[in-house]
C-alpha cells in the first residue's frame, strides 16, 4: 500500500500527534474529526484516558482508536482499533 508517516507537535501546554496515512489520518484528541470529514478527509481520533497523556509518538501509537468519522468508517476504520491497524485501513 503506501507509506504512513507520523508527526508529533509541540504546543504551548502540550504535545499534538498525527499519523498520516495515503488516504486519511489518525489524530490526537485536539482536533476536530468531523470538521476534517467536511474537508474530505478521512479521519480517526484518539482521546487519552484522564491523566495519561501521550508524550512521544511510541506512546502515541500504542493506543487505540476511540472516535472515527463518516469517511473513515466507510473505509473500516472502527472504534478499538489499534493504530496500525487503522493504518492499514487508510493505506
Amino acid at each position: 500500500k503506501g507509506s504512513v508517516q507520523a508527526c508529533q507537535l509541540k504546543w504551548s501546554t502540550s504535545w499534538c500527534f498525527v499519523v498520516d496515512a495515503p488516504r486519511g489520518s489518525i489524530v490526537c484528541g485536539s482536533f476536530d474529526i468531523e470538521a476534517l470529514n467536511g474537508f474530505g478527509l478521512p479521519a480517526a481520533k484518539i482521546v487519552p484516558e484522564p491523566g495519561k497523556p501521550a508524550y512521544t509518538v511510541a506512546q502515541f501509537v500504542e493506543r487505540r482508536i476511540t472516535h472515527v468519522n463518516a469517511m473513515a468508517a466507510e473505509l473500516g476504520v472502527t472504534p478499538g482499533m489499534s493504530v496500525q491497524e487503522a493504518a492499514e485501513a487508510l493505506s
